[in-house]
């Protein structure tokens, strides 16, 4: 069972090694309230997200930062990703019987698009708070749209060169001089 298991990890992270078509994104997210969003790539298939918001209704900066494992859909462009992290609040204290800032942890499962530099991205994010807050459970949903600072670099495939007796040179046209 053990083996399984490690022969399907490898085979899964085998398969998404280069699932994203960006290595850093910054944009927007709306969801329970604005917010800001930065996504970086830190390994093949891996992205680690920070969150910023706010949300209106309960008067808090809310934050998260996430690692992200993505796995592509139809190619490169469209993924399907899961994740958790940590998450925490910081509330106005308006009131004297205000609870403490909450801090626990979150997880995170979404779909993700790219086209060009512009990265869509809609996401469910439940969290548990570990101290803290006016409740131990929440979730939020969320739109992000992100613009592509860094594109993923495509590696060129190695060509064959079956005229290997031609000298390069010559097959770029110039003249092989020799002194």
């Amino acid at each position: 069972m053990k083996k399984l298991f490690l022969a399907s990890l490898f085979a899964i992270s085998f398969t998404t090694a280069f699932s994203q078509a960006y290595t850093t994104a910054v944009g927007a997210r709306f969801g329970k309230g604005l917010g800001l969003t930065v996504s970086q790539v830190f390994a093949p298939g891996w992205t680690l997200e920070g969150i910023l918001s706010h949300r209106r209704g309960e008067n808090a900066t809310h934050y998260a930062l996430l690692a992200e494992h993505h796995r592509k859909l139809l190619g490169r462009r469209l993924n399907f990703y899961f994740g958790a992290g940590i998450q925490g609040a910081s509330l106005d204290q308006l009131e004297p019987n205000s609870p403490d800032n909450p801090f626990g942890i979150a997880a995170v499962v979404g779909l993700d698009f790219t086209i060009r530099r512009l990265n869509i991205s809609f996401d469910f994010q439940p969290h548990y708070n570990l101290k803290g807050g006016f409740r131990d459970f929440t979730s939020d949903s969320a739109l992000s749209l992100r613009y592509v600072l860094i594109k993923r670099i495509k590696k060129k495939k190695n060509k064959v060169n079956w005229k290997f007796w031609e000298n390069k040179d010559k097959k770029k046209g110039k003249r092989n001089k020799k002194s």
